[in-house]
């Protein structure tokens, strides 16, 4: 009668054992925490070409209202053409294995592999290479970095993969699908979170560690200050440049050309003060920065004698 009904751990007339620890943990519930049909199609990265096509625009305007401007109108035509001509290559390419990845999924042309995640190789805050891990026999790999329909979050930027994680993988060829981690090993999301901005407060030590990275980000702001204090000093000059229409000017178009020049300047000054403040360097980082960027500044400043002599023969 209890072996018809099924009930408890008798089958037959004969004791069955309890299942066994093997068996329990696979049969232990997953939580799926990517689905390629619930994933939207990246269209921004197409979209980026729409920054484009408004330059341009805005270079034919300029073009137009400003006869003296016409290389400006050439060159807003070119951007345009690229631009659309670039959106569409893109459009094209990422819409089609966006759908080519979701027909893999929705025919069921797939495999399913379960395991624990190993050989466990992260991506680098910075990129330069792909993340990539095994399971059983197989490798996957991907980067936040390709654009692709398939999961691509890497463990430094929140993604939940991390060596001996038990996982249930659906994939087409080494493209994740569906990614799935047991429950009782599922990582929080402020876990998650903790080891994105653990190793990006990481790059960020190694970059200001870096004695190059310092000594060319301190040149650099040098000479942009040196730059940006002879617009101010001489900003009549650099206004009749830019525009390129002798004066007279409008009061608003002084005023906001000035206003510019000096948001440029103070702006850079605020920033080489709180980079010396807050960076230790060595004399010899401050002696090559200092001479690099005098070096730059100098080259502007050979550049804009030549354009004031031309300015003069005219």
């Amino acid at each position: 009668m209890f072996s018809s009904l099924g009930l408890g751990f008798i089958s037959q007339g004969r004791a069955v054992r309890p299942p066994s620890a093997h068996w329990s943990q696979h049969m232990m519930s997953y939580t799926t925490v990517f689905e390629i049909t619930q994933e939207p199609f990246k269209w921004w990265f197409a979209a980026y070409g729409l920054v484009f096509i408004v330059l341009g625009t805005a270079s034919i305007f300029a073009g137009t209202k400003w006869p003296s401007l016409t290389r400006a109108k050439w060159l807003g035509y070119t951007l345009i053409i690229f631009a659309s001509l670039y959106m569409v290559a893109v459009f094209y390419e990422t819409y089609t294995a966006y759908r080519a990845a979701i027909g893999d999924y929705l025919s069921e042309n797939y495999e399913i592999i379960e395991g624990v995640v190993g050989n466990f190789q992260p991506m680098p805050y910075a990129g330069h290479r792909d993340e990539c891990f095994s399971v059983r026999a197989t490798r996957f790999c991907y980067s936040n970095y390709r654009i692709t329909p398939e999961f691509n979050q890497t463990a430094s930027r929140g993604g939940p993969i991390r060596e001996g994680l038990p996982v249930r993988i659906t994939h087409h060829n080494g493209r994740i699908l569906r990614l799935q981690i047991r429950a009782d090993n599922m990582p929080t999301p402020s876990e998650r979170s903790e080891r994105a901005g653990l190793e990006q407060e990481q790059f960020r030590q190694r970059q200001h560690q870096s004695p190059f990275h310092t000594r060319v980000a301190l040149a650099v702001m040098f000479a942009v200050a040196i730059v940006s204090c002879c617009w101010n000093l001489d900003w009549k000059h650099y206004l009749r440049y830019w525009l390129k229409v002798p004066p007279p000017y409008s009061r608003y178009t002084e005023f906001g050309f000035r206003a510019l020049l000096a948001w440029v300047f103070l702006g850079t000054l605020f920033q080489l003060v709180s980079d010396i403040l807050d960076t230790r360097r060595s004399a010899a980082d401050y002696g090559w920065a200092v001479l690099f960027g005098v070096a730059m500044a100098g080259a502007f400043l050979a550049a804009d004698g030549y354009l004031r002599w031309q300015l003069r023969r005219k």
